[in-house]
């Protein structure tokens, strides 16, 4: 809050993705998405603020052209760039809710068990992995990818229910607690390499 200049009871919607657009062009990770939705969120729910976290990957400037995109849109007061940051768990904790709106190959998306453990109510695209992760209406919102209205609709759902979203937020972090620390994905890696190689496991 401080380092934005915010009040301290200001909600803020986070996405935490590097830049990674395809080759064709494709917004990979969803960031444009984000852009949009928070355009439509900000009609009804004006002082809310979007932090995007990451940087470009793989040498390219997508990075500047979402920073443009949220120009055009005039939203440069309420969507913030932070680039790559090594004290995530303190931006987590001032989130409201954490978004992954990837559109095409998300494989897991550690960020969402990294936001679950922390109790933070998450939003992802019902794609790849992710289905994994999230239990829709139980440990956070599933929204189909590349759809900027449902997202909005989602992320003004957390704001506008803050006790059902304390509510995902205690079921995320109890969901990792039961099925993703890292001795239980040890433990599947184990069973999946027993399973590989077709061995029983003594």
């Amino acid at each position: 809050y401080k380092e934005l200049s915010l009040r301290e009871n200001c909600p803020i919607v986070g996405m935490i993705a590097h830049f990674y657009p395809s080759k064709s062009g494709m917004d990979l990770k969803g960031h444009k998405i984000f852009v949009k939705a928070a355009k439509k969120v900000l009609e009804d729910y004006k002082n809310t603020h979007f932090v995007i976290v990451g940087t470009d990957k793989l040498g390219g400037n997508y990075m500047s052209q979402v920073r443009e995109y949220v120009q055009k849109l005039g939203l440069d007061n309420c969507v913030h760039f932070l680039g790559l940051r090594h004290d995530i768990p303190n931006i987590l904790d001032s989130l409201s809710c954490l978004v992954l709106p990837s559109i095409v190959r998300e494989g897991f998306g550690m960020v969402l068990i990294e936001a679950m453990a922390r109790g933070i109510p998450v939003i992802g695209s019902n794609i790849g992995g992710i289905p994994e992760i999230i239990e829709d209406g139980k440990t956070g919102l599933l929204v189909p990818p590349g759809d900027p209205d449902a997202l909005a609709e989602a992320i003004a759902f957390i704001l506008s229910n803050l006790e059902e979203a304390k509510k995902m937020g205690t079921a995320g972090r109890r969901r990792v607690e039961e099925k993703f620390t890292a001795e239980i994905m040890a433990r599947n890696y184990e069973l999946l390499f027993y399973q590989l190689v077709g061995k029983s496991e003594k």
